[in-house]
């Protein structure tokens, strides 16, 4: 008979789920689209229907409702990123030659130190200076070779 009256105690013991009320009505659904739709947070909303961040976001989730607010162009929100880009740029042998033999004493490659001499001219705003328009024009054919280069590097 111990037995019996243990089991009684522990059904007693357990809590009979009561009825939850319905928080995502799809009244409730079409309003969380238009609270979205005038820049209100995830968390904003769900403090407003009493539910959790991450509920919310399952529901709507499962009802297709996209809780990204669109922000208007141009408005940066937090710290924004860096962004690099890959730049392939045809440069002639000649010219590359004389950008490696100024990388190497550096410790740097050719494509390391044309990358820098370009951050440089943009932080600096050097497009001027660098673009000399007074200045006669120098043809690529032109340009200093290796061995020239090599010399002067020797002789310094």
């Amino acid at each position: 008979m111990s037995d019996v009256s243990n089991v009684i105690v522990d059904w007693r013991a357990r809590r009979v789920p009561s009825p939850k009320r319905k928080l995502f009505t799809p009244a409730v659904l079409q309003q969380v689209a238009r609270w979205v739709a005038s820049g209100q947070s995830p968390e904003e909303i769900a403090a407003r229907i009493g539910c959790t961040p991450g509920t919310l976001k399952v529901r709507c989730s499962h009802e297709g409702i996209s809780l990204r607010r669109h922000r208007p162009a141009g408005e940066v929100v937090g710290k924004p990123k860096r962004r690099r880009s890959r730049v392939s740029v045809q440069v002639p042998g000649s010219i590359f030659a004389v950008i490696e033999a100024r990388a190497a004493p550096k410790g740097m490659t050719g494509a390391a130190l044309a990358t820098s001499l370009l951050a440089k001219i943009v932080t600096d705003d050097l497009f001027e200076a660098v673009l000399d328009d007074d200045a006669p024009s120098v043809c690529v054919d032109d340009a200093p070779s290796v061995a020239r280069l090599d010399d002067v590097l020797a002789d310094a």
